[in-house]
């Protein structure tokens, strides 16, 4: 999973990302679910472009405790395409 860092006004930052990206929402009936179409490039990409203070851009991170937590799930769950635990 895309791990995103940064520092200052997170807020604004979520606004514009928001306002970015309005076209490509997934969810066009309640704008409070916050999920878009776009791949982590194209936020990273914007992100460089308004927050100048892009700490740190993971693509590949490790996500120990969704691997971890994935012995919990139901079997019908595991059928995904999410990685070995």
């Amino acid at each position: 999973m895309p791990q995103i860092r940064f520092s200052e006004d997170a807020v604004s930052l979520d606004v514009d990302l928001h306002a970015h990206f309005s076209e490509r929402r997934l969810n066009m009936v309640n704008e409070s679910k916050e999920f878009f179409f776009v791949t982590p490039d194209q936020v990273c990409e914007v992100l460089v472009s308004k927050a100048r203070s892009l700490l740190e851009f993971t693509q590949n991170a490790e996500s120990v405790e969704f691997l971890q937590s994935r012995r919990y799930w139901p079997e019908a769950r595991l059928g995904t395409d999410y990685g070995d635990a």
